[in-house]
């Protein structure tokens, strides 16, 4: 406990240094830190990290809700990286088309999304193959299909794509992989 000759350092620091501390923590624990004070209250709305996991058995519809919603909080602060890891399965798919698309709408530039279920494949959700702030894009065991686009795959600032298990409809892996910007850096496991 404070005494009246201790200070409060943690008070003091520049937001944007809080911020910046808070980027290391799980989301969940961030958005815990707005009952410390009223001034800290929004803060988490400018953390440039959000990092989502399904760890505590919750039904995705309902992880995935909460996921949109602290998204749609942040009033389209920008995100320097987002990750999202659950155990996706079909009937999830327009809750993660919803996640994705308001991380996206962030202007997301890591853009993480991993699927811990065995079998199926989730289909991607379509806009991440038309984000054009995305630098850094890491799948995990998602159905990629170019075809479900109406326009072209773009990623101009695209420099380094991880793609891990994941599956391509037959016809469009070519055309994928062709329209990949000639400085990208393409790790495949």
């Amino acid at each position: 406990m404070l005494t009246e000759n201790d200070t409060d350092r943690i008070t003091n620091l520049a937001e944007e240094l809080k911020c910046h501390i808070l980027s290391f923590l799980p989301s969940k624990d961030a958005i815990r830190t707005s009952v410390l004070s009223s001034r800290w209250r929004t803060l988490w709305t400018f953390v440039p990290v959000v990092y989502f996991q399904n760890d505590e058995e919750l039904l995705n519809e309902r992880f995935l809700q909460c996921v949109k919603s602290t998204l749609t909080r942040r009033d389209g602060q920008p995100i320097k990286k987002f990750s999202l890891r659950s155990d996706f399965e079909d009937r999830d798919w327009l809750e993660l088309e919803a996640c994705t698309n308001a991380a996206l709408n962030c202007k997301v530039e890591h853009l993480e999304l991993s699927n811990f279920h065995l079998f199926p494949p989730s289909l991607l959700p379509p806009s991440v193959l038309t984000c054009p702030t995305i630098v850094v894009l890491e799948l995990m065991k998602f159905l990629i299909s170019p075809s479900s686009i109406t326009s072209p795959v773009n990623w101009p600032k695209l420099k380094t794509l991880y793609l891990y298990f994941n599956t391509f409809t037959s016809d469009d892996i070519v055309n994928f992989f062709l329209r990949l910007p000639c400085s990208s850096t393409f790790i495949n496991v």
